[in-house]
């Protein structure tokens, strides 16, 4: 095969791959049955728990309510990931202030899943351990507070022109000490 005809063949591939879509949403992931009432499902394999009744919940995670800790958040790593291309601090500092009151996410295993954000800083969570027992761990409001407030604390970093985080851990969460990795990372859906 001579190099165009490659090249040729590689393009249409390269085509084909774009038009194809990402792949349907799974909904087969089935909400866990002992889910907190009034729970509601804010992104696939993720939903939140409003406990104190008196916030609202849109765009995965702004304004939540919550001081509510399953995690042993005491007992987390924290690893550096800071870079040019991490989340600004002050964003990160944003959405730990828009965390308040009671409230909890329930997450299922699959996946990463990204549960808070506000501008350039996400934080999200996966599990990393062996499947079995209950098919979702559990991640309070003040876990997530907590970590992002030590992240700044440790790895706040001047970079290209801003105060900018970014870091990942491991933790335990409840039911049953499951093994969590959690980042703040760039909001992948930011545009700033």
């Amino acid at each position: 095969m001579r190099l165009s005809e490659f090249c040729l063949a590689i393009a249409a591939l390269l085509g084909t791959c774009k038009a194809a879509p990402a792949g349907p949403i799974r909904d087969s992931i089935p909400a866990p049955s002992n889910l907190i009432p009034g729970s509601i499902q804010i992104a696939e394999g993720v939903w939140y728990s409003n406990r104190t009744g008196n916030a609202s919940v849109t765009d995965l995670g702004h304004e939540l309510a919550a001081q509510i800790s399953h995690c042993r958040v005491e007992d987390s790593t924290y690893e550096n990931q800071g870079s040019g291309g991490s989340p600004y601090a002050k964003d990160c500092w944003v959405l730990h202030d828009n965390i308040v009151g009671d409230g909890d996410w329930t997450v299922t295993l699959l996946d990463q899943h990204q549960i808070a954000q506000h501008g350039s800083c996400a934080f999200g969570v996966t599990y990393w351990g062996n499947l079995g027992g209950e098919p979702y761990f559990l991640v309070g409001n003040d876990d997530v507070r907590r970590i992002v407030s030590r992240s700044i604390e440790l790895f706040m970093f001047h970079g290209n022109g801003a105060d900018r985080v970014g870091t990942k851990g491991r933790m335990y969460c409840r039911p049953g000490d499951r093994p969590v990795e959690w980042g703040l990372y760039w909001n992948p859906g930011f545009s700033g």
